[in-house]
């Protein structure tokens, strides 16, 4: 449902910028800078973690994120350079019926990115980026189990890539919305608010 959502949400920008290019001349051109705070939908550790909440005979989960934050500058009116950085959590309480146990999955993402625009009109930019750098997560297990003495695992690769596709509507010259497809990341959608200066 939520994939879905975003899909007719990119729609109707797509079409709104088409069709309703405003006088504000918002276009984003060289030497703009871009600050786009976004919140995606989770696509990395929530399987583990909903298989996990089902070992359990009560459980709750919980899921934050990606939060991230997306800052470019636009070396020509086509190219823009930056860097992208998001937190992710998610966790599982459950019990067996004696003792409780948690999980807990929280990474952080600091990557290089380049922005591609392939259509920048008045109000209205398609674009694509490319991402990459580094990559932190630990997996932390507790239990109030007397016989067990609780566990943290650090992610084995520490290297985070992401490739997206997107578009911007700008509803004034300085801000607007945005919203992404992505593979890799952290997160196969995300969307927040842009702001142009």
């Amino acid at each position: 449902m939520k994939k879905q959502s975003l899909k007719i949400v990119m729609g109707l920008m797509f079409v709104g910028g088409l069709l309703f290019t405003n006088s504000l001349q918002a276009q984003i051109e060289q030497g703009s800078v871009l600050v786009e705070p976004y919140y995606g939908l989770a696509a990395t550790g929530k399987a583990v973690v909903a298989a996990l909440a089902s070992t359990g005979t009560t459980s709750s989960t919980t899921n934050l994120g990606p939060v991230g934050l997306r800052f470019t500058y636009m070396i020509s009116e086509k190219v823009g350079l930056g860097i992208d950085g998001n937190y992710q959590n998610q966790g599982v309480e459950f019990t067996d019926g004696t003792y409780n146990y948690s999980l807990s999955r929280s990474v952080i993402r600091v990557m290089l990115n380049s922005h591609f625009i392939f259509l920048n009109e008045e109000s209205f930019q398609l674009y694509g980026n490319v991402g990459a750098g580094y990559r932190t997560s630990s997996w932390t297990y507790t239990s109030d189990d007397p016989t067990y003495t609780g566990d943290s695992i650090s992610g084995l690769i520490p290297v985070a890539i992401k490739l997206g596709f997107g578009g911007r509507y700008m509803f004034t010259k300085n801000i607007g919305l945005h919203a992404d497809l992505n593979l890799g990341g952290g997160a196969y959608a995300n969307g927040g608010l842009s702001f142009a200066f």
